[in-house]
């Protein structure tokens, strides 16, 4: 979270207004670890200087997200918040990108997305996680223990499974306590891992104090399991940051007892691993890029 102090929103409509008059675009995005990449990726491409904003920089007070559709408050909805309040007041929003996470939107739409910009993967440092740096990853972490065909499939198969129920949980309105999938998953590295799906959803739905609505659950992810075969959805769209570390790490512990590494060492090996350049492949990056980046002939004064 950053020092600085926190903007008003009548701060930000009258530095858009009257204050700001550049080429470049700013970039709002939902937290730290999302600026941190982008400050990162920025700074590799060596080209103006683009100034990247989270939510936690902005007071939000009086703000009713409920009128506006929006589940209330959440960084996520903050963006999209923000987006409707500067154009509401006639500030030129195209010019700037209104960043989040793809979350289950593929499945289970959120209101006022018109002109937001959503991560190609579920969240944005799964981007991290590409070919190479899976590849990089694996002969790393797991030693060649495991075929990289397996792990793929084996993290694919597991993240689209924890994908389902968040999608479950949204669209039954259900507060569900989405829990790492831990011993629930089995198999070997011959034949790859996969995860108990019934008992996954009776846990995390009993933990959550709405055990009763299991089938519902089970019969909803089902249809949406068609649903994403129907739409040809990338495995890759359907990763949550959160649950890949998770599973990333239970896995690794299963091919070594010893490894005892926590989903934040895991995360922290895999941007150790990665190089910012890489994401200059990514169609998000290249948006980005010739949007607010690329257009940024001076360095922006902070806001």
């Amino acid at each position: 979270m950053t020092n600085l102090p926190k903007r008003t929103l009548s701060e930000i409509l009258f530095y858009y207004k009257k204050v700001a008059n550049r080429d470049g675009g700013d970039i709002f995005v939902e937290g730290a670890g999302d600026k941190l990449l982008l400050d990162t990726y920025i700074e590799s491409r060596q080209v103006a200087s683009c100034p990247v904003y989270t939510m936690d920089m902005i007071d939000f007070s009086g703000v009713d997200f409920g009128s506006l559709g929006l589940p209330a408050p959440s960084a996520r909805s903050g963006v999209i918040a923000l987006r409707k309040i500067l154009k509401d007041e006639n500030v030129d929003v195209s010019k700037h990108i209104f960043l989040v996470d793809r979350d289950v939107e593929d499945l289970y739409e959120t209101p006022l997305m018109d002109g937001i910009e959503l991560t190609d993967s579920g969240a944005l440092p799964v981007h991290l996680y590409d070919n190479i740096t899976e590849r990089k990853f694996s002969d790393l972490v797991f030693e060649g223990k495991i075929d990289l065909d397996v792990l793929k499939n084996s993290v694919n198969a597991i993240c689209t499974d924890v994908y389902l129920l968040r999608v479950a949980a949204k669209s039954l309105k259900l507060g569900i306590r989405i829990l790492p999938p831990g011993d629930l998953i089995t198999g070997s590295r011959v034949v790859g891992y996969r995860l108990d799906f019934r008992e996954y959803v009776e846990r995390c739905l009993n933990a959550s104090q709405c055990i009763d609505r299991v089938e519902q659950v089970l019969a909803h992810a089902e249809s949406s399991r068609h649903i994403i075969l129907e739409k040809n959805l990338r495995k890759f769209t359907l990763i949550n940051d959160h649950t890949l570390w998770d599973v990333l790490k239970i896995i690794g512990s299963r091919l070594n007892k010893s490894n005892n590494r926590s989903s934040k060492d895991i995360e922290e090996l895999v941007r150790m691993t990665f190089d910012p350049i890489q994401l200059s492949g990514h169609r998000l990056f290249q948006a980005i890029e010739n949007r607010v980046i690329s257009s940024g002939v001076q360095a922006a004064q902070p806001l």
